[in-house]
Protein backbone atom coordinates (compact mmCIF):
# COMPACT_ATOMS: atom_id res chain seq x y z
CA UNK A 1 0.00 0.00 0.00
CA UNK A 2 2.81 2.40 0.80
CA UNK A 3 4.25 1.70 -2.65
CA UNK A 4 0.99 2.90 -4.19
CA UNK A 5 0.99 5.98 -1.95
CA UNK A 6 4.53 6.79 -2.99
CA UNK A 7 3.68 6.43 -6.67
CA UNK A 8 0.58 8.57 -6.24
CA UNK A 9 2.57 11.25 -4.46
CA UNK A 10 5.26 11.25 -7.17
CA UNK A 11 2.57 11.58 -9.87
CA UNK A 12 0.83 14.42 -8.00
CA UNK A 13 4.14 16.25 -7.54
CA UNK A 14 4.88 15.89 -11.24
CA UNK A 15 1.42 17.19 -12.15
CA UNK A 16 1.89 20.08 -9.74
CA UNK A 17 5.25 20.96 -11.32
CA UNK A 18 3.73 20.81 -14.81
CA UNK A 19 0.67 22.93 -14.00
CA UNK A 20 2.43 25.57 -11.88
CA UNK A 21 3.41 27.77 -14.89
CA UNK A 22 -0.18 27.61 -16.19
CA UNK A 23 -1.61 28.65 -12.83
CA UNK A 24 0.93 31.45 -12.63
CA UNK A 25 0.01 32.61 -16.14
CA UNK A 26 -3.67 32.46 -15.25
CA UNK A 27 -3.11 34.60 -12.15
CA UNK A 28 -1.09 37.11 -14.18
CA UNK A 29 -3.83 37.21 -16.78
CA UNK A 30 -6.42 38.01 -14.10
CA UNK A 31 -4.23 40.80 -12.73
CA UNK A 32 -3.77 42.23 -16.22
CA UNK A 33 -7.52 42.10 -16.89
CA UNK A 34 -8.18 43.94 -13.61
CA UNK A 35 -5.60 46.60 -14.50
CA UNK A 36 -7.12 47.07 -17.98
CA UNK A 37 -10.60 47.41 -16.47
CA UNK A 38 -9.32 49.96 -13.96
CA UNK A 39 -7.69 51.97 -16.77
CA UNK A 40 -10.88 51.88 -18.85
CA UNK A 41 -12.91 53.09 -15.88
CA UNK A 42 -10.45 55.91 -15.25
CA UNK A 43 -10.57 56.97 -18.91
CA UNK A 44 -14.35 56.89 -18.83
CA UNK A 45 -14.38 59.11 -15.73
CA UNK A 46 -11.96 61.55 -17.36
CA UNK A 47 -14.11 61.71 -20.49
CA UNK A 48 -17.19 62.39 -18.37
CA UNK A 49 -15.35 65.10 -16.47
CA UNK A 50 -14.23 66.66 -19.75
CA UNK A 51 -17.75 66.70 -21.13
CA UNK A 52 -19.02 68.15 -17.84
CA UNK A 53 -16.41 70.89 -18.09
CA UNK A 54 -17.53 71.66 -21.65
CA UNK A 55 -21.16 71.73 -20.51
CA UNK A 56 -20.23 74.07 -17.68
CA UNK A 57 -18.51 76.47 -20.09
CA UNK A 58 -21.51 76.47 -22.41
CA UNK A 59 -23.92 77.02 -19.54
CA UNK A 60 -21.84 79.92 -18.24
CA UNK A 61 -21.74 81.56 -21.68
CA UNK A 62 -25.47 81.05 -22.12
CA UNK A 63 -26.09 82.43 -18.64
CA UNK A 64 -24.04 85.53 -19.47
CA UNK A 65 -25.99 86.15 -22.68
CA UNK A 66 -29.28 85.59 -20.91
CA UNK A 67 -28.23 88.00 -18.15
CA UNK A 68 -27.50 90.66 -20.76
CA UNK A 69 -30.88 90.10 -22.41
CA UNK A 70 -32.59 90.24 -19.03
CA UNK A 71 -30.91 93.53 -18.14
CA UNK A 72 -31.96 95.01 -21.47
CA UNK A 73 -35.55 93.80 -21.00
CA UNK A 74 -35.67 95.26 -17.48
CA UNK A 75 -34.33 98.60 -18.68
CA UNK A 76 -36.90 98.68 -21.45
CA UNK A 77 -39.73 97.84 -19.02
CA UNK A 78 -38.58 100.59 -16.66
CA UNK A 79 -38.36 103.06 -19.53
CA UNK A 80 -41.87 102.19 -20.73
CA UNK A 81 -43.18 102.49 -17.19
CA UNK A 82 -41.56 105.91 -16.73
CA UNK A 83 -42.89 107.12 -20.08
CA UNK A 84 -46.41 106.02 -19.20
CA UNK A 85 -46.21 107.72 -15.82
CA UNK A 86 -45.00 110.98 -17.33
CA UNK A 87 -47.58 111.14 -20.14
CA UNK A 88 -50.79 111.14 -18.21
CA UNK A 89 -53.49 108.62 -19.00
CA UNK A 90 -51.88 105.86 -21.13
CA UNK A 91 -53.53 104.40 -24.19
CA UNK A 92 -54.62 100.78 -24.32
CA UNK A 93 -51.79 100.04 -26.73
CA UNK A 94 -49.19 101.42 -24.32
CA UNK A 95 -50.59 99.41 -21.41
CA UNK A 96 -50.48 96.23 -23.50
CA UNK A 97 -46.89 96.99 -24.56
CA UNK A 98 -45.85 97.46 -20.94
CA UNK A 99 -47.61 94.23 -19.94
CA UNK A 100 -45.84 92.32 -22.68
CA UNK A 101 -42.49 93.74 -21.66
CA UNK A 102 -43.05 92.79 -18.02
CA UNK A 103 -44.08 89.29 -19.12
CA UNK A 104 -40.91 89.04 -21.20
CA UNK A 105 -38.86 90.05 -18.15
CA UNK A 106 -40.64 87.43 -16.04
CA UNK A 107 -39.99 84.68 -18.60
CA UNK A 108 -36.34 85.63 -18.89
CA UNK A 109 -36.01 85.56 -15.10
CA UNK A 110 -37.52 82.06 -15.02
CA UNK A 111 -35.15 80.87 -17.75
CA UNK A 112 -32.22 82.38 -15.92
CA UNK A 113 -33.23 80.64 -12.69
CA UNK A 114 -33.42 77.25 -14.47
CA UNK A 115 -30.11 77.88 -16.18
CA UNK A 116 -28.47 78.76 -12.87
CA UNK A 117 -29.82 75.53 -11.36
CA UNK A 118 -28.37 73.52 -14.27
CA UNK A 119 -25.06 75.31 -13.85
CA UNK A 120 -25.04 74.49 -10.13
CA UNK A 121 -25.69 70.80 -10.88
CA UNK A 122 -22.83 70.64 -13.37
CA UNK A 123 -20.57 72.52 -10.94
CA UNK A 124 -21.40 69.93 -8.25
CA UNK A 125 -20.66 67.13 -10.72
CA UNK A 126 -17.28 68.69 -11.48
CA UNK A 127 -16.58 69.06 -7.77
CA UNK A 128 -17.31 65.36 -7.23
CA UNK A 129 -14.81 64.61 -10.00
CA UNK A 130 -12.21 66.73 -8.20
CA UNK A 131 -12.30 69.62 -10.66
CA UNK A 132 -12.63 73.25 -9.65
CA UNK A 133 -15.05 75.13 -11.87
CA UNK A 134 -13.21 78.36 -11.06
CA UNK A 135 -9.91 77.14 -12.53
CA UNK A 136 -11.12 76.34 -16.02
CA UNK A 137 -7.75 76.36 -17.78
CA UNK A 138 -6.04 74.41 -15.01
CA UNK A 139 -8.79 71.79 -15.01
CA UNK A 140 -8.51 71.36 -18.77
CA UNK A 141 -4.73 70.95 -18.53
CA UNK A 142 -5.08 68.45 -15.68
CA UNK A 143 -7.57 66.35 -17.64
CA UNK A 144 -5.25 66.34 -20.63
CA UNK A 145 -2.28 65.26 -18.48
CA UNK A 146 -4.26 62.47 -16.83
CA UNK A 147 -5.54 61.25 -20.18
CA UNK A 148 -1.98 61.07 -21.50
CA UNK A 149 -0.73 59.10 -18.49
CA UNK A 150 -3.44 56.49 -18.96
Amino acid sequence: MSDNNLRLQVILNAVDKLTRPFRSAQASSRELAAAVKKSRDAIKQLDQAGSSLDSFRKLQAENQKLGDRLNYARQRANLLSQELGAMGPPSQRQVVALGRQRLAVQRLEERQKKLQQQTALVRAELYRAGISAKDDAGATARLARENITL
